[in-house]
């Protein structure tokens, strides 16, 4: 069930600091937010909860993907249907096989990662010679602020730029003639703020949507070893952590015995009791792992996988 800071602030604000804390004004809350935000990292760390996994639909293009910005990691992932292997940066080969899935023959099914940090989730267009980045603030409350960014100029240096987001939607521009974007950040807005290529012709193409909570762009990318094929990947993955700007920002983690820990925690790492840090972790995250086998019945029959000689996986096979 998800829920908020707000519905669960009474039941965990005992475990914050030294001697707990009663909350009857805003900085209260701000304050149990804070350690909520170095709080729930932790748990998210150490294992996959109730909450902190989902599932998403992402197009592929040119046999690549970009994970949405909430996406952390992939944990499975199925090209139209077809489950395809995970496989590290640094993999390299085909072990993958032809056919097993009907109508799609695309080659191995493998996917690459290609690294986390990518401040836009495509290749800039580098066929046109006069293209900048610019930024569209999309709530007028965010008029003013000033967004990080550093860009690839045309002759390959990096240039850094501090943009200020103009009012009722109307766009600003780098100086420099953009061929990539190699850092954004935009500090927590009232709304979401789009980035586009603008071209010196007046035209511009959407280049990405960096949501209100998204305080520096960091897209994680994978490569399919093909490029004639489209489709969409269904992938199951990992959360994110976006840190809470608000007591009304849904927590991936409402558990409210495991997040008390976590803030004892907190507390014993902030007075170098490293004993009681381990301790209170350990105890946050069987409770943690308590609430998954109570959500999973005990009649299900997990998926058979079969293993080759080489620590690969050969084949599946499923109960029926």
């Amino acid at each position: 069930m998800a829920c908020t800071l707000a519905d669960i602030a009474d039941q965990i604000a005992g475990s914050y600091g030294s001697g707990g804390l009663c909350i009857t004004s805003q900085e209260d809350m701000d304050n149990l937010r804070t350690a909520l935000n170095e709080a729930i990292p932790l748990l998210m760390k150490r294992l996959d909860a109730k909450g902190t996994v989902s599932s998403w639909t992402v197009p592929v293009h040119g046999g690549i993907i970009a994970l949405p910005h909430d996406c952390l990691e992939v944990r499975q992932a199925f090209l139209n249907g077809c489950a395809v292997e995970l496989r590290d940066e640094w993999y390299e080969g085909q072990i993958g096989f032809q056919g097993g899935c009907t109508g799609q023959q695309c080659g191995p099914r493998d996917l690459r990662d290609l690294g986390d940090g990518f401040a836009i989730p495509f290749e800039w267009p580098n066929h046109h010679f006069d293209s900048r980045l610019g930024l569209v603030a999309e709530h007028d409350a965010d008029a003013g602020t000033k967004v990080q960014v550093r860009v690839r100029d045309r002759y390959g240096n990096e240039i850094e730029e501090f943009l200020e987001l103009p009012s009722d939607q109307q766009m600003v521009q780098t100086e420099s003639v953009v061929t990539d974007v190699k850092f954004l950040r935009k500090g927590a807005t009232k709304g979401g703020v789009r980035a586009y290529v603008a071209y010196s012709t007046g035209e511009r193409t959407m280049a990405a949507r960096y949501q209100p909570r998204v305080q520096v762009a960091s897209f994680r990318k994978k490569r399919l070893p093909w490029a004639g094929c489209s489709g969409e990947l269904t992938i199951l993955g990992v959360m994110r952590f976006l840190p809470l700007v608000s007591e009304f920002d849904p927590l991936p983690i409402c558990d409210t015995a495991a997040l008390g820990f976590a803030l004892q925690a907190i507390e014993s790492k902030k007075n170098r009791d490293y004993q009681n840090y381990n301790a209170a972790l350990q105890l946050a995250t069987n409770e943690l792992l308590k609430e998954l086998s109570s959500e999973q019945s005990a009649g299900v029959t997990s998926q058979m996988q079969v293993r080759g000689p080489f620590g690969r996986s050969v084949g599946r096979r499923r109960w029926m």
